[in-house]
């Protein structure tokens, strides 16, 4: 009886996960248009040695907001070692909080933080990275998110 139980989980687990994935490609291909959109615009606001992670839980407010520094060190032309460091990590944060530092290292402003999150919106998404490959938060689940991967 334990293991028919165990079984059961397993299922149960396997079946919402391909119900999930199956819901968010149909959401990706419903929105293509404006996937396209918000990429190029995020890809065109990040500084080339910049990652950003941002989860917005409303206009001001985000739930999560990371700024990464990723340099290289050259010797002769040849980079020698790439690596990265934080510059600001921070777990509900206001966007009017965010030290001018930051702001001034990666060139945002108020407006830019609106304009991406119009482009989410759009989306119906909560959240960006770009890393690699880039991830694109569709919703949280308990303490997870269920993203959508662009390579």
């Amino acid at each position: 009886m334990k293991y028919v139980l165990q079984y059961m989980l397993l299922a149960c687990i396997i079946l919402i996960s391909n119900i999930s994935c199956r819901n968010e490609q149909r959401h990706f291909q419903s929105h293509q248009t404006d996937f396209n959109e918000l990429i190029t615009y995020f890809h065109q606001i990040v500084p080339k040695d910049k990652k950003i992670q941002i989860e917005f839980e409303n206009n001001n407010h985000l739930f999560l907001f990371q700024v990464t520094d990723i340099f290289q060190v050259k010797k002769n032309d040849t980079i020698v070692y790439s690596g990265s460091r934080p510059l600001y990590y921070e777990w509900n944060v206001n966007i009017d909080n965010i030290p001018d530092s930051i702001l001034l290292a990666i060139h945002w402003d108020k407006q830019k933080f609106e304009t991406l999150k119009e482009k989410l919106d759009k989306t119906d998404c909560i959240s960006i990275y770009n890393g690699n490959p880039m991830k694109i938060g569709y919703k949280r689940v308990f303490t997870g998110m269920t993203s959508i991967l662009y390579l």
